[in-house]
């Protein structure tokens, strides 16, 4: 297979503002043997105008109109109408390098791996870069592999995390193991579900030491934004994760790296109360809710908090010794940086 075709899917939902440097990104790929697949999931905005004015001027790029249901289904809808041999996600608020795909392919064809993962480039509001450091020693991971690989993307230790962007994925593995995302109005991190089923089901995969993806920082977004039952959703996650996890027969280690997470999801979520604009009174409700999370309190444990930071392991610690009032200026403090 010297030139295999790779779909690149692309959700779209209000974002008019980002859209048209997103696609140009792909467009523009020296990879040229690519679909676009744009799917518009009930945009209010001009996306799904600008989706069509795409397909129009670009025959690869295909504009797919549905109802809005989130970003776990408008990917499932993307995967239904992908006809590629290997496919990548990209968030319609970010955009990649113009070398990614080729770079994507050429290593997955050496490898003979069922995923490539590469790095991303944080960028701000003002335009600065910042580049992720990519800390894998390795390159190449084999099966018994890819247990403690997966661990390892739950808590960024390789400086790569768990989401859907960022990797190029062998299709083959998605069409014989029947996987799609969950809906994140149901769970938190639907792409971490995704990830957890797709490596049970892959025989290698590898790291290609280059930052190629572009996060765009946008306080507006879905993933940095308060919404209220965050916390509720988290709870989902780790113990849908946990259940796959049995299910599915993955190591130990994947499962700790899972709840690991889940306690990083938790304190993002109390910092974002924290910061948001809920009266006084509202914050504090809705942290005592968290404060007595039976599902929390049962997730704290020594092989989880080995995994986490010196600072989250402190915290995590008063936590559990109910010192609830210093565990808040802990979060206040991250906050004010």
């Amino acid at each position: 297979m010297n030139n295999p075709k790779v779909s690149v899917v692309v959700p779209v939902y209000n974002v008019e503002k980002y859209l048209e440097r997103c696609v140009l990104s792909i467009v523009n790929q020296t990879y040229k043997n690519i679909e676009i697949i744009l799917v518009d999931d009930g945009s209010p905005d001009s996306c799904p105008a600008m989706c069509d004015s795409f397909a129009a001027h670009d025959e690869r790029i295909i504009a797919v109109h549905k109802q809005n249901a989130g970003l776990g289904m408008a990917r499932n809808t993307g995967m239904e109408h992908a006809s590629g041999d290997y496919i990548m996600f990209v968030d319609s608020d970010d955009y990649i390098d113009i070398t990614a795909v080729e770079k994507c392919v050429a290593e997955i064809l050496k490898t003979d791996a069922d995923i490539v993962m590469f790095g991303r480039n944080n960028v701000s509001a003002d335009g600065n870069i910042i580049k992720k450091e990519i800390t894998a020693v390795k390159t190449v991971f084999e099966k018994e592999e890819l247990g403690d690989l997966l661990s390892g993307l739950f808590t960024y230790k390789l400086g790569i995390g768990i989401s859907a962007w960022g990797k190029l994925y062998n299709m083959d593995v998605f069409r014989k193991g029947g996987i799609e995302f969950f809906s994140e109005r149901e769970v938190l991190a639907e792409d971490a579900m995704f990830m957890l089923l797709f490596f049970a089901h892959a025989k290698k995969a590898t790291v290609l030491a280059e930052n190629m993806y572009y996060y765009i920082q946008n306080d507006a977004s879905l993933s940095r934004a308060y919404k209220k039952g965050y916390q509720s959703r988290a709870d989902v996650f780790v113990q849908r994760g946990r259940e796959l996890c049995r299910t599915l027969g993955l190591p130990k280690t994947v499962g700790n790296g899972l709840c690991a997470r889940y306690l990083m999801f938790s304190i993002s979520g109390m910092k974002k109360i924290l910061g948001s604009s809920l009266s006084k009174k509202e914050k504090k409700a809705e942290l005592k809710t968290i404060f007595s999370d039976s599902i929390l309190l049962d997730s704290i444990n020594k092989d989880v908090l080995n995994l986490c930071n010196s600072a989250s392991k402190v915290f995590w610690q008063l936590f559990k010794l109910k010192m609830y009032h210093l565990c808040v200026l802990m979060l206040w403090s991250k906050i004010k940086k």
